[in-house]
């Protein structure tokens, strides 16, 4: 079965900006996309590193997220209801 659909928007997500680590909690600004849903959280020993499966922490709603590792680099990213991940 397939269906066709116009309900889908094929764009890039803000850059999710003001990523600092505070106390063992990872902090972040707001997304200001209006279509913005959640944020994926990736995290990696190495400062240059892919984002996926492996390297992917969390999924959440809120711009905070308590870390247990503080030498690790982070990286977050918006992912709106249209399933498109930021950079």
């Amino acid at each position: 079965v397939t269906f066709l659909t116009t309900d889908y928007v094929d764009r890039k997500p803000s850059r999710v900006r003001g990523v600092r680590l505070k106390n063992g909690v990872l902090y972040w600004k707001k997304c200001p996309d209006k279509e913005h849903c959640y944020y994926r959280v990736f995290a990696s020993d190495e400062a240059a590193f892919s984002l996926s499966e492996e390297t992917q922490i969390a999924s959440t709603v809120a711009e905070h997220i308590a870390v247990k590792n503080k030498k690790k680099y982070y990286r977050v990213v918006s992912v709106d209801k249209y399933g498109n991940s930021g950079e």
